[in-house]
């Protein structure tokens, strides 16, 4: 079966349900927000994956003389949130969804600080109401036996 963002939505709510730790696990997309470095062969650093053989879009280069960082690109990434995302900072989905991938958004507009929600604020809310009515009946259901534990 292929489904959207049901497991996610199933994840998350079973986190939120069961209340043993903060649900939440990432406060960004993903990793090239966080610090990830990727080296390629020709001397060339970059924060995303995506981004390789573009040097447009290095945010450092290495050799013989070291690291040598473009301060104004690597740091835009390690700046990248959804805090720092107008459209994120006023989005109920902002913890879940932790504004997309940056290098989807700079296509779509230039900028990495614009989201990048790719139908997520249509398509969770009904993931989430799915899963809640799985979880439910799965409560509802359950052996009596089950229930008394």
């Amino acid at each position: 079966m292929i489904d959207g963002y049901e497991r996610y939505a199933s994840d998350l709510l079973a986190r939120c349900l069961e209340g043993d730790d903060y649900p939440y696990r990432k406060a960004v997309n993903c990793s090239a927000e966080s610090g990830l470095l990727m080296f390629d062969p020709l001397g060339d650093v970059y924060a995303c994956w995506e981004d390789i053989g573009e040097p447009e879009h290095r945010i450092a280069t290495y050799g013989a003389a070291g690291l040598a960082f473009r301060p104004e690109i690597a740091t835009a990434w390690l700046q990248r949130f959804p805090g720092t995302i107008e459209t994120c900072a006023e989005c109920p989905y902002a913890l879940a969804h932790a504004s997309g991938c940056a290098k989807h958004a700079r296509t779509r507009t230039g900028s990495i600080f614009a989201s990048d929600c790719d139908g997520f604020q249509e398509l969770f809310p009904e993931s989430l109401a799915s899963a809640y009515t799985r979880f439910e009946r799965g409560i509802l259901h359950r052996p009596e036996s089950a229930a008394a534990e």
